[in-house]
C-alpha cells in the first residue's frame, strides 16, 4: 500500500511538524528556553501551513475562518492562559488549554490526511525524542526517584514514551526506516532507551499500555511476516534482559517496583483512583448538567482531578458529556484496531500509538493533554487514509 498525497508537503511544513513533535517531550519548564511551551505556538504555525487553499478539501471560506479562529484564540490565548492562571481564574485558563488541545488534534489529523508522506518527518522526530532523553536518563538513573525525564509527572511521561516506543516498533519495517540498516539500528537503540525510561517511570498505565500494544501488534496486525514478529520479539526480550541486568544496581527500584504488582494496585485502589471515581460519579448524579470547565472533585478535603477521560467529561459537562466521552473513546478504539488490522507499517505506528493513549486516558486527566490529542489526530488521519485505500465501508478505493 503506497500512499501518495495530492501534493508534496513544503519544507517549511515538514520542519514545523518536526519541531512540534520533538518539542512535546520538553514539558518541564526547566528543559525549555525561558520556560515557554513552544509546542502551543508551533502547533498554530503548523496548522496554518496545512490550510492550503489549493487543497480540494478546503474551501477559501474555511481557510479564512480557521485562520481567524486560530490566530485570535490560540496565539492570544496562550498568554491569556498564563495571565488568568496567575490570577486564580482557573476556568478561563482551563478553557484556553482545551482550545489549544483542539488545535493540536486538528493539526495531527489534517497533516496525515493531507500529507501521509509526513510520516517520515514524524518518525525522525520520534528518534530525536529518544536521543534527547538519553542524557537525562543517564544523569537521573541513580536518583532513586520515579523517573519523569523532561516531564513533570512520571505517569504522563511513561505513557507518552510507551506510545512512541511502540510507534517505532510498528514502523521498523516501513520503507522510511527499513531502507537503511543504520537507521533501523538507531531505531532499535532508541526503543531500548524508551523502554528503560518507561520502566523507571513505574507508571501502571504506561506499562499496561506497552504490554497491550505489543500484544496488539502480534495478534491484530496480520500483514507481519514470521520474520518480522521474531525480530520484534528479539527487541522486546533484549529490553527485558537489560532491565533484569541493570535494575538491581539502580537505587529505588525495589521500593517502586511494588507499584507494578497487581496486589499492590488492588490494595491501594489504584493509588486512590477508585475513591476518586466513586466521588466523581456521586457528583455527576447530583449535577446531571455538569459543573464547570475547571471542575474538580473533593476527596478527604483535597481537590482532585478525575483521572479518567470519560468521567472527566461527565464531571464537567454532565450526563451528555459522559455519553459523548464514552462514544469518543469507543470510536477511536475502533479506529485504532482498524488501522492495526489493515494499515501498513507506518500507519500501524499511529494505530498502536493511539491505543496506548486510550489506555492512558482511563487513569489520567487528558482533557487538556496536548500529547493525547496530537496522537489521536494522527490516528484519525491514518484511519481516513486506510479506510479509503482498502475500500472499507463502501468507500471507493484510491490510487
Amino acid at each position: 500500500m503506497e500512499i501518495v498525497g495530492p501534493a508534496k508537503p513544503s519544507k517549511l511544513l515538514s520542519c514545523s511538524l518536526f519541531i512540534l513533535v520533538l518539542s512535546l517531550v520538553f514539558v518541564d519548564p526547566r528543559y525549555r528556553f525561558f520556560g515557554i511551551p513552544y509546542y502551543d505556538y508551533v502547533a498554530v504555525v503548523t496548522f496554518l501551513l496545512l490550510l492550503d487553499p489549493r487543497y480540494p478539501k478546503w474551501s477559501t471560506g474555511m481557510v479564512v475562518y480557521s485562520l481567524l479562529l486560530l490566530v485570535s484564540v490560540t496565539v492570544l490565548g496562550n498568554p491569556l492562559f498564563h495571565w488568568s492562571y496567575a490570577r486564580g481564574q482557573a476556568a478561563v485558563s482551563e478553557l484556553f488549554r482545551i482550545l489549544g488541545s483542539i488545535v493540536m488534534f486538528m493539526t495531527g489529523w489534517i497533516s496525515i490526511r493531507n500529507y501521509p508522506q509526513l510520516y517520515r518527518v514524524i518518525a525522525l522526530a520520534w528518534l530525536a525524542t529518544a536521543a534527547s532523553q538519553t542524557p537525562v536518563l543517564l544523569s537521573a538513573i541513580t536518583s532513586g526517584a520515579r523517573f519523569s525525564g523532561t516531564f513533570a509527572d512520571p505517569n504522563y511521561y511513561g505513557s507518552y514514551l510507551a506510545s512512541v516506543a511502540l510507534a517505532l516498533i510498528a514502523g521498523l519495517w516501513s520503507p522510511q526506516i527499513a531502507r537503511r540498516t543504520e537507521v533501523r539500528l538507531f531505531a532499535v537503540l532508541s526503543i531500548l532507551v524508551l523502554g528503560v525510561s518507561v520502566f523507571l517511570s513505574f507508571s501502571r498505565a504506561a506499562v499496561l499500555g506497552l504490554v497491550l500494544g505489543v500484544i496488539a501488534l502480534f495478534v491484530i496486525a496480520p500483514s507481519w511476516s514470521l520474520r518480522s514478529r521474531f525480530q520484534v520479539l528479539v527487541i522486546v526480550v533484549c529490553v527485558v534482559l537489560v532491565l533484569i541486568i541493570v535494575a538491581p544496581y539502580i537505587p529505588g527500584v525495589s521500593r517502586h517496583l511494588a507499584r507494578l504488582q497487581l496486589t499492590s494496585a488492588i490494595e491501594s485502589g489504584g493509588s486512590g483512583r477508585l475513591e476518586i471515581w466513586s466521588a466523581v460519579l456521586d457528583e455527576i448524579t447530583r449535577h446531571p448538567f455538569g459543573l464547570s470547565w475547571d471542575a474538580r472533585v473533593e476527596v478527604r478535603g483535597v481537590e482532585k482531578v478525575s483521572h479518567n477521560f470519560i468521567l472527566e467529561m461527565g464531571l464537567r459537562f454532565g450526563v451528555v458529556g459522559l455519553v459523548v466521552g464514552a462514544m469518543f473513546f469507543v470510536a477511536f478504539l475502533n479506529c485504532s484496531l482498524f488501522v492495526l488490522r489493515r494499515g501498513d507499517a507506518h500507519f500501524r505506528s499511529f494505530g498502536v500509538m493511539g491505543l496506548v493513549m486510550l489506555v492512558a486516558c482511563t487513569t489520567l486527566d487528558v482533557l487538556a493533554w496536548r500529547h493525547f490529542w496530537l496522537a489521536l489526530g494522527f490516528l484519525g488521519g491514518a484511519f481516513d487514509i486506510v479506510k479509503a485505500v482498502t475500500g472499507a465501508h463502501g468507500v471507493k478505493k484510491v490510487a
